[in-house]
């Protein structure tokens, strides 16, 4: 838990314009712009998660990130909502890799496949660096600094999140790791959003630049084969297709995947650049939102090494991921 801070007076930020309420125990805060017409929710104690998202175009505002709810939703945190995935994305075989000569184990956080999962970033507390609503923007800076504490991964960095929206509707997420070790460190970054309308996304048509899926198998885990799946490059809808699929992007400089709904008569799009070389995309149950994922690597990138990233001391890797709402007529 972050503690009982008061916001308005370590920050720059007015009465009416900041909400704090707490989930499970931990402290959530909302950033309100009225001049904006916009607003941003993140969960700094618990993975620096973003909660909510509230964009307008057309006077049309509306959130379009499903977070957490109620303190029984983040305790379980069931599916990683808005997780930050970090230092692999999704699984990770028994928990085991080898990097330059040398065996680890993480701890298997999906047992019953076997796996580690996500890393272990997605829980860990963030501390506050700037928080800023004004005429001219909303936004909100986090960090988290590791030590190399745990066996498993003992490659101490730094990592920061700014959640940023100088417009209306458009929301900036803007990710920087630095390798603060004394040695080389094996990096996978992804981010795990889940979108939303007002209602179930059975009708929500997808586009996205897809080439192949990977194909995997019970456990999730590669078989080493990918398939050819163009069924979304011309768009889909999602109608009862059930996904939990990794696939790989066509390569290019900038991609855009993008959500349409009739009903709503709305669309929310995700950029990304090409330093994110596969998409990852999750149906909950609920069907109430679906998962769009960015991310860096295959699935059990630390055995395969499908997009490692190895990040030499002092390095770092930066990249920036923008979520954009717009009405239609």
């Amino acid at each position: 838990m972050i503690g009982n801070k008061n916001y308005l007076s370590d920050f720059d930020i007015n009465e009416g314009q900041l909400d704090v309420k707490t989930l499970a125990g931990y402290q959530v805060l909302k950033l309100n712009n009225e001049h904006l017409d916009n607003a941003i929710e993140v969960i700094p104690g618990y993975g620096a998660r973003l909660n909510g998202l509230w964009l307008s175009d057309r006077s049309v505002k509306r959130n379009i990130i499903e977070g957490y709810e109620s303190d029984e939703d983040l305790a379980s945190d069931t599916y990683y909502h808005n997780a930050w995935l970090f230092p692999f994305v999704n699984r990770l075989k028994n928990g085991v890799y080898e990097f330059e000569g040398k065996d680890y184990r993480f701890p298997l956080n999906e047992p019953d496949k076997g796996n580690a999962l996500h890393g272990f970033l997605f829980n860990q507390p963030f501390e506050i660096q700037d928080i800023g609503v004004n005429t001219e923007e909303t936004f909100i800076k986090l960090r988290y600094s590791y030590d190399g504490e745990y066996d498993y991964y003992p490659f101490p960095f730094d990592f920061q999140v700014i959640y940023r929206s100088n417009k209306s509707n458009i929301l900036e997420v803007e990710f920087f790791l630095e390798n603060t070790s004394e040695h080389n460190a094996p990096v996978s970054f992804g981010w795990h959003p889940y979108l939303t309308f007002s209602d179930d996304i059975k009708n929500i048509k997808v586009t996205a630049p897809i080439r192949e899926r990977v194909e995997v198998n019970p456990n999730i885990i590669p078989t080493g084969s990918s398939v050819k799946d163009e069924r979304f490059l011309n768009g889909k809808e999602i109608q009862d297709d059930q996904l939990d699929n990794s696939f790989r992007l066509i390569p290019t400089e900038k991609y855009t995947v993008a959500l349409l709904s009739q009903q709503d008569r709305a669309e929310i799009t995700m950029e990304f650049n090409k330093s994110m070389k596969f998409l990852q995309m999750f149906t909950p149950p609920t069907r109430q939102s679906i998962a769009i994922e960015p991310v860096t690597s295959n699935i059990n990138v630390f055995q395969n090494g499908d997009g490692l990233l190895i990040i030499k001391p002092g390095e770092s890797f930066s990249t920036i991921i923008k979520i954009m709402l717009t009405q239609t007529t």
